[in-house]
């Protein structure tokens, strides 16, 4: 049957369904030959010791040459992005110095920190390339390796630090005084943005019940505090006074909440 299958009978809808799975078939049978020859390939380069490109997008840093992987124009550049994490750099720092310098990704205009880090931690660029083909054992190839292995553990060791030390989204703003400001309601302070102004405010909005209590501006407030902390430092006479004040004041929220609490027990 040729021709555009007519959709208004059953008959048509059968045969236009049947088309589509005898599509899938054929390039589920392509796929199975593409993957049976490449894996072929790889086990004869892994006997001939050969860096053999199995297809698919070359890795950067790498070209082909008579069928084999060798170093690339972008070799260099390769290098220099390990080196920078060895050196303690994040991937987005290695992405933007990338662009920078005029370099283009494997795909795509612009480099992301995501691109960088699948880069690093490919142990392609060590000398080894693993096969891995569908119901069978994965085959190890030896290419040109474009850094060391100890380079390329260090970059893993460092990507594993970097990973903890820039865990969690990064805040846009940080305050000096974040975490230890209290409204005169007793409310923690919060240090926010508005138009690029920076400033402090009450916390007890949050909770739908704002005190009233005006912004400060965090540029004027900081450096009021600064100014008290400078004058306490330089008298030390001032200083002990303020830390046995601010002592007392502690010991008698703490008898405070004790008290409240005892009373709360007798209610009960």
């Amino acid at each position: 049957m040729t021709g555009t299958p007519d959709l208004t009978t059953p008959d048509g809808i059968a045969n236009d369904q049947q088309k589509g799975v005898d599509a899938q078939r054929e390039a589920g049978k392509i796929r199975a030959r593409t993957m049976q020859g490449r894996h072929q390939a790889a086990l004869e380069a892994e006997q001939k010791g050969h860096a053999k490109f199995l297809g698919g997008p070359c890795p950067f840093g790498y070209a082909v040459e008579k069928g084999n992987l060798v170093p690339g124009p972008h070799a260099e550049a390769l290098k220099k992005a390990f080196s920078m994490v060895v050196e303690k750099a994040s991937c987005h720092a290695i992405a933007q110095r990338l662009d920078t310098l005029g370099i283009k990704p494997p795909r795509g205009k612009r480099w992301f920190r995501s691109t960088v880090q699948r880069i690093l931690t490919n142990p392609i660029y060590a000398g080894e390339f693993t096969f891995h083909p569908t119901g069978s054992d994965p085959v190890t190839l030896q290419v040109p390796a474009l850094v060391s292995k100890e380079v390329f553990l260090k970059a893993q060791q460092q990507l594993q630090a970097n990973a903890t030390l820039f865990s969690g989204k990064p805040t846009k703003d940080v305050r000096l005084l974040k975490g230890k400001l209290r409204c005169p309601c007793g409310s923690r302070m919060h240090g926010e943005q508005s138009h690029g102004k920076p400033f402090y405010r009450c916390g007890s909005g949050k909770q739908g019940k704002h005190c009233g209590a005006p912004y400060y501006a965090a540029g004027a407030l900081e450096e009021a505090v600064r100014a008290q902390i400078e004058g306490l430092l330089r008298n030390p006479a001032t200083l002990r006074e303020a830390i046995e004040a601010n002592a007392a004041t502690d010991e008698r929220d703490t008898t405070e909440s004790e008290a409240s609490q005892v009373r709360a027990n007798f209610r009960r």
